[in-house]
């Protein structure tokens, strides 16, 4: 049997409870900009990126920065970076891949702590059988 390697370079979270942040456009290429910021539904999260809903019709490029503030276990996190990837849905949203521009530690320790509770939480469920 030919065994299969993980191809995402970080593990990806998928949230138990729907989590919201806001996102905003910060830079165009080398000018900074100042918009206004909008409500986005976060799909899963790693360190290396998350996957969000909007709104909002959101250019693939690199020279675009947004900035998208979330909260996980009462911690704020802000963390700028570009869209990798769009797809449309069915109902008047976007879907993004959204990748950081440099991983943050404090979220990386935060994701741990919060995959390891995940663990716990799903283990408590498993019934073991003895067939003899």
């Amino acid at each position: 049997m030919e065994q299969k390697k993980y191809a995402r370079k970080y593990l990806r979270l998928n949230p138990d409870h729907p989590m919201f942040g806001t996102a905003s456009i910060v830079q165009v290429g080398a000018k900074r900009v100042y918009t206004g910021s909008a409500r986005v539904r976060i799909l899963n999260i790693s360190p290396g990126g998350l996957r969000f809903v909007s709104s909002l019709r959101l250019p693939v490029d690199d020279r675009v920065v947004l900035e998208i503030c979330f909260e996980i276990d009462d911690l704020d996190y802000c963390l700028k970076g570009c869209v990798a990837h769009s797809i449309g849905t069915e109902v008047s949203e976007f879907e993004y891949g959204f990748r950081f521009r440099e991983p943050d530690q404090n979220l990386r320790e935060a994701l741990k702590k919060l995959f390891n509770r995940m663990y716990v939480m799903s283990n408590r469920h498993i019934v073991i059988f003895r067939l003899k």
